[in-house]
């Protein structure tokens, strides 16, 4: 009795990881499929909506469920990349929002939990202040876009504060410039 009853729940598990992958996966489509439309004129304001709904049905996700990981997909379709990959895209493609209060505590809860890479957080906190602030806070990979060598010496307490807020070390005073 105990054994089917067993089985019957793992069939039950992977039936929801299932499940999850399948909503995570329409995400990325969305997402993804869209851009395939090029970036001119009208295209353009139909990326901006279709990254607007994906961000606001990504952040319903993490809510219910928590931020992406093997554990609540199954490993075999988190190493798909329309899974493991979406997270990241939707915070790429929606920087400006990653500020808002609300999102923000629900991600640095995603961090604290384990399920979120603070890096990986960070990275795209970066790509909002490198393309709508013109500088680097992170010191990512995001500055090459503007030629940025390093965090500028005058944001240095902003730098501190979000590194602290998200759960990674400061940066050393080698990345500060004038």
């Amino acid at each position: 009795m105990f054994l089917r009853w067993r089985g019957r729940m793992q069939e039950a598990e992977a039936y929801r990881a299932d499940s999850l992958a399948f909503v995570l996966s329409q995400l990325y489509g969305l997402d993804q499929g869209v851009r395939m439309l090029g970036l001119r004129g009208e295209e353009v304001a139909a990326i901006r909506r279709a990254d607007s709904l994906t961000f606001g049905q990504f952040l319903a996700f993490v809510s219910e469920y928590g931020f992406p990981t093997a554990e609540l997909v199954g490993e075999d379709n988190f190493s798909r990349e329309c899974v493991c990959m979406l997270g990241y895209v939707v915070m790429l493609h929606n920087p400006q929002r990653l500020l808002e209060p609300e999102t923000f505590r629900l991600l640095c809860g995603e961090v604290r939990a384990g399920r979120l890479n603070p890096e990986v957080f960070g990275w795209a906190l970066d790509r909002y202040f490198v393309t709508y602030e013109g500088y680097s806070l992170f010191n990512s990979p995001y500055r090459a876009v503007r030629a940025l060598q390093g965090v500028p010496r005058s944001r240095r307490a902003a730098s501190d504060s979000l590194h602290a807020a998200i759960g990674l070390p400061l940066l050393p005073d080698s990345v500060f410039v004038e």
